[in-house]
Order: C-alpha cells, then sequence, then structure tokens
C-alpha cells in the first residue's frame, strides 16, 4: 500500500517540490500508523 501511494504521489506533483515536501510528511505519518 505505502510503495503505490509513494509513486502514486511522485506521478501528481514531480515539478511542485513544496507540495512534494507535505506529501513525504503525510507519507511518514502514514506509514507510522501502519508499523
Amino acid at each position: 500500500i505505502i510503495n503505490n501511494l509513494y509513486n502514486f504521489v511522485e506521478l501528481i506533483d514531480n515539478n511542485n517540490c513544496i507540495f512534494n515536501i507535505q506529501k513525504a510528511k503525510l507519507i511518514l505519518k502514514l506509514k507510522e500508523e501502519y508499523e
């Protein structure tokens, strides 16, 4: 699930660095919940 989500996020915003950082933080939060 996490890998697919990460790939999806990368597809959405390749060019928007700040948005990518926000998404990365969200992914880290989700990872913590799954572990």
